[in-house]
């Protein structure tokens, strides 16, 4: 449902005077949607270069910001989405507070700015439009139950998003109207990329899905990929002379510890290095050997391209014909990525070829407790990596770059000089000189401050600290805060600016119009359907191995989902019940779970914990018969609504 909001909308750049030639330069060379355009190469043409001075610092009392989340920068503007459900707008050049939006639920991800709207969509449900000029609503379009964790896409006057149930929508940018619609059986998770006449999605099914822009005809659907998900990025497009290709990152299926192990000792067989010990692959990385030859180099390529042809599990770097969908030759890149999190994006350079982070034994860019990693160039259509090394000496300095397997880090290109983004640090590498040096951060910090009381530190955790760049200034977002970066000038204020506190409930604020209310039974409706599928289907535990904290099971706790099964057969329709069975049948799962719940009451009355679910948003596990099933609790209209991951 499209609710348009009457206003009149000037264009930004009519409220800004023809004098600032500061705003005129950056509008010309914005950053209006993640990764910087609707193939999210991450390049930018214009050249940057050292020093670099911190113009200024923000953060939002008590808001916490996504970790896939970049600073989106148009007109002048820069706008920042919050987990509390805030869309800021600040000046790009000072930082200043210039207008905020409140919606209904939490921002997961990135806006997107195009024809003077800022657009970006909530949990709650809604996609919102905003003028950039005044934050005033001017459509909002609410039917995507369960809302949105990825971010929106703009591309030939249309609106492109997935919702976290399922539908990939297309909007009409300026009027909020629907253009077409598409159910595609899974979440969707991922920022979709748009090239030409068709736009590129993978959900979580991970079958990559490619749709005709104009009137949503699905033009090609893949082989489905290996990994747990493909959440939090996108589909990086890349031009060649030979086709288009499209890049897709998965996370591993191995646990973190175990991949990085299994690729590190297969990668120091190929070199014929010891791995016994960390000291033995230390050594190694610091002898002369360790620069290898082209020869060496080759080898260990076709080694890792034959070890991905014969290791699914190992395979997390896609490459697909964009006209077909068919997968390429298997990229000689293995997973890089902190907590188990989807492997590190390549970005496009000037040449054509794709700047990629990767492992293998032969390089100095190693510094960190899981080595045996490299920065190269991989030319697509031969599928080979043109290693690069820097100039200063065999181990990057401290503050420059931290080169392990098991850390986020994002990259960008712009001109010449590749940007190395860690949640800590910011460095640059001169691609022609291939000279590395620090432009801001310190090591085992946020960007050179210590985390704010309210944005706890997630380690390295998934899509670590976004950028973007606009005229000659980067946006960096790192712990939840926003730093900007002015390229070129010297003179560092002393001290350097600390972060300002952003207080938003003091501000005047632009608040969502109420959601349309959905019918009693249509919430029914959809918690049967939930509920159907848990006890119809197979599940098994998640877990993953984040690194420092150990290993953390989603599934293990199951005393809120007993008991909202219980309820479930009180709640809901007869007709699901007549027709599963599920509350009649003396021995069904609904009886044994309502036998389970008084059970649970009665540990209680002993002192025992219930197996109580820790948040609303935690999992359980639930036995029926000899099967387990598990699966994640939900708030909903209607109870508690069910959403699991289902084994394999």
């Amino acid at each position: 449902m499209v609710v348009r909001i009457q206003l009149k909308r000037m264009r930004p750049f009519a409220c800004i005077a023809l004098g600032l030639g500061w705003a005129a330069m950056l509008a010309a060379a914005d950053w209006p949607m993640v990764r910087g355009d609707p193939q999210h190469t991450g390049f930018v043409p214009e050249q940057l270069s050292p020093p670099f001075r911190l113009a200024w610092a923000v953060e939002f009392e008590g808001e916490r910001l996504g970790t896939a989340v970049e600073p989106i920068v148009n007109a002048g503007r820069v706008f920042i989405a919050t987990h509390a459900g805030s869309l800021y707008a600040l000046e790009a050049e000072s930082g200043r507070l210039l207008w905020r939006f409140q919606a209904h639920g939490p921002f997961l991800h990135s806006p997107a700015a195009d024809q003077g709207l800022v657009v970006v969509g909530s949990t709650d449900g809604c996609l919102y439009a905003l003028d950039q000029v005044t934050g005033k609503p001017a459509w909002q379009w609410c039917d995507a139950p369960g809302g949105f964790a990825a971010a929106p896409v703009v591309a030939s006057g249309r609106v492109f998003i997935g919702t976290r149930t399922g539908q990939f929508v297309a909007l009409d940018v300026n009027s909020g109207q629907p253009i077409w619609r598409r159910a595609v059986g899974a979440p969707i998770r991922q920022t979709a990329a748009a090239v030409e006449d068709r736009v590129i999605v993978t959900p979580e099914d991970l079958r990559v899905r490619s749709y005709r822009v104009a009137d949503g005809e699905l033009l090609w659907t893949s082989e489905p990929l290996v990994g747990q998900t493909a959440r939090d990025y996108y589909p990086v497009i890349v031009r060649t002379p030979a086709r288009t290709w499209v890049v897709v990152r998965t996370n591993p299926l191995r646990g973190m510890g175990q991949h990085i192990g299994q690729d590190r000792s297969f990668l120091c067989r190929q070199a014929c290095v010891s791995d016994r010990t960390w000291q033995e692959v230390d050594a190694w990385l610091k002898s002369d050997q360790a620069r290898g030859t082209p020869e060496l180099w080759a080898r260990e390529q076709e080694a890792i391209a034959q070890y991905l042809e014969t290791n699914p599990l190992a395979r997390t770097f896609s490459v697909l014909d964009a006209q077909s969908g068919q997968l390429g030759p298997w990229a000689p890149v293995l997973w890089i990525g902190g907590c188990q999190s989807v492997g590190v994006q390549p970005a496009l350079t000037s040449d054509g070829r794709l700047l990629v982070f990767y492992r293998t034994a032969y390089g100095n860019w190693n510094h960190g407790v899981a080595p045996l990693v490299g920065l190269g160039l991989l030319d697509l259509d031969t599928n080979r990596i043109e290693p690069l090394f820097h100039q200063q000496g065999r181990q990057p300095a401290w503050n420059c770059f931290w080169g392990t397997a098991d850390e986020s880090q994002n990259f960008l290109v712009v001109g010449d000089l590749a940007l190395i983004i860690h949640q800590g640090t910011l460095s640059g590498f001169n691609l022609k000189r291939r000279e590395l040096f620090r432009i801001w951060g310190e090591r085992d910090t946020y960007g050179g401050f210590r985390n704010p009381p309210w944005a706890r530190n997630e380690w390295h955790g998934p899509a670590r600290s976004g950028l973007a760049v606009a005229g000659s200034r980067l946006y960096w977002q790192t712990g939840s805060r926003v730093l900007c970066l002015q390229a070129g000038q010297a003179g560092q204020a002393r001290p350097a600016p600390q972060p300002k506190t952003i207080r938003g409930a003091d501000l005047p604020t632009q608040t969502a119009a109420a959601r349309p209310a959905r019918a009693r039974a249509a919430l029914r409706e959809q918690l049967a359907r939930a509920v159907k599928e848990l006890l119809d289907r197979p599940w098994a535990p998640l877990w993953v191995q984040p690194g420092l904290s150990g290993r953390e099971f989603a599934f293990d706790h199951s005393g809120e989902l007993f008991e909202a099964l219980a309820w479930h057969g009180h709640i809901c329709h007869r007709s699901f019940r007549a027709k599963s069975a599920l509350g009649s049948a003396k021995n069904g799962p609904i009886t044994r779970l309502a036998r389970a719940k008084a059970g649970m009451r009665s540990t209680k009355a002993r002192g025992g914990s219930g197996l109580r679910c820790p948040s609303s948003s935690a999992a359980a596990t639930v036995w029926t018969g000899r099967r387990i099933r598990s699966a994640t609790c939900m708030p909903s209209g209607c109870g508690l609504a069910v959403a699991a991951k289902p084994t394999g």
